[in-house]
């Protein structure tokens, strides 16, 4: 079976065989975790196999479901790199979902057409819909933000964010994010 290698930042598409990985002795000392994919396996370290099946978990992946993984590097402050390993389950076909109905539609602006030359390759379904739902999220925050300011006084931006993101991963974790409702 081959054997997969993550490079930092970039995304493996996977369907594994097991949400957990598989306690091994590593060839350096200590336990690591085996995972099997269809695409193949790979080891991790005994905490980033933790991540993962964590990750997998909160997720709701079941064996054979598709899902990336990724070896993300981040920031750790004052010029420190940290690695993280991201887990996310691609969106299901079909068309992006429509904004929430009391989000104002976004604004149109005129770009210029492109050439066959200059054309973008076309981006994953997935990341049009993040885009819209992100694009989502920040109109609801700067309809909070505004009210914050206008009704309550002394209410910081920040407080609003914390609010607002508290309130968001609530409503996605009840399932809020697939009607339109």
């Amino acid at each position: 079976m081959n054997k997969l290698v993550f490079s930092t930042n970039k995304p493996i598409a996977l369907h594994l065989h097991a949400i957990e990985g598989k306690e091994r002795e590593s060839q350096f000392g200590g336990p690591q975790h085996l995972f099997s994919a269809e695409e193949g396996v790979f080891y991790v370290s005994e905490a980033a196999g933790k991540m993962i099946a964590a990750q997998l978990k909160k997720l709701g992946v079941q064996p054979g479901d598709p899902v990336e993984i990724c070896k993300a590097e981040t920031d750790a402050g004052r010029g420190r790199k940290q690695i993280q390993w991201l887990v996310s389950v691609p969106l299901a076909e079909g068309p992006p979902p429509e904004p929430p109905a009391e989000v104002p539609a976004p604004r149109l602006v005129a770009v210029p057409a492109r050439t066959a030359a200059t054309a973008a390759p076309e981006r994953p379904r997935w990341a049009e819909t993040l885009t819209i739902h992100t694009n989502a999220l920040i109109d609801v925050y700067a309809t909070v933000l505004r009210h914050a300011n206008e009704q309550q006084a002394g209410i910081r931006p920040d407080d609003v964010r914390a609010l607002l993101t508290t309130m968001f991963i609530q409503y996605a974790q009840k399932g809020g994010l697939n009607s339109n409702a």
